[in-house]
């Protein structure tokens, strides 16, 4: 699917604040999906830009959670306006799967 699939290891919400960082990397916003395996406090500062750069459906995927800090990182998830579709947890480790709401009044 590489043809389909643009992956990169970069700040990418840093890079798409600014118009040549997405032609360098083939992204306009809004995004279809955003991954991060970062730690909840960093999780946690991005929650609202992330929001904001994804397309009304699009999905979140946030990992690397503690599995202690995963009610905050939810609410935060959920005050942003996120619908949580998906909790998994490995040992102590969480993954949570949101999606933007399909309509979006305002973001």
């Amino acid at each position: 699917l590489s043809s389909e699939i643009n992956v990169h290891l970069s700040d990418l919400l840093g890079v798409l604040q600014q118009e040549h960082g997405q032609e360098e990397l083939g992204v306009t916003l809004p995004v279809r999906v955003v991954v991060a395996n970062i730690l909840a406090e960093i999780i946690l500062l991005f929650v609202s830009d992330v929001y904001k750069a994804l397309q009304p459906g699009g999905i979140y995927i946030a990992s690397g959670i503690i599995e202690r800090k995963e009610q905050v990182v939810v609410d935060a998830m959920v005050a942003a306006g996120f619908v949580i579709r998906e909790i998994n947890r490995d040992q102590d480790w969480v993954a949570i799967v949101a999606e933007k709401a399909k309509v979006s009044y305002g973001n």
